[in-house]
């Protein structure tokens, strides 16, 4: 009777085994969480060298409405958006700042906004198998920026 109870028991101790480390994952396009409406998705851990994109995050959005700007009045706005650690040389960028004109298709794009209300934006940054999104905020005539 004993060596049935082991020959049932070695498979299903095998099989926990392999659950629990994970049964060859590469972790091939896991999302992570970063901080609230952010998700940087990891590269091929097997690829070897890589490219610097698995850590792709935004650190920093800043806006700038100018010296000559007046409320009530539309003007251009730069929006400027940097990258943590600098290694990625060619992300594509995607974003819109609700309530104005133009989009945001750089990391350093003008929009122009009426400089009459709070102006919401939001962008994505994506270079290979990375993405990361931020969103932000800014008054009439305005010039600051948001770190992440």
């Amino acid at each position: 009777m004993p060596k049935r109870s082991i020959r049932f028991v070695s498979p299903l101790f095998a099989c926990l085994i392999a659950l629990a480390t994970g049964c060859g994952d590469d972790d091939t396009g896991g999302g992570t969480t970063v901080d609230s409406g952010t998700t940087a998705t990891g590269g091929d851990s097997g690829s070897g060298g890589g490219t610097g994109d698995e850590t792709l995050s935004i650190s920093r959005v800043a806006w700038d409405s100018g010296s000559g700007c007046s409320n009530g009045t539309s003007s251009d706005v730069t929006i400027t958006v940097t990258l943590a650690g600098g290694g990625t040389t060619s992300p594509t960028v995607s974003g819109t700042v609700t309530g104005c004109t133009g989009s945001l298709n750089a990391l350093e794009t003008t929009v122009n906004c009426p400089h009459v209300a709070t102006y919401n934006g939001t962008v994505t940054v994506t270079a290979g198998a990375a993405t990361d999104t931020a969103q932000f905020s800014f008054g009439p005539c305005e010039s600051d920026s948001l770190s992440f």
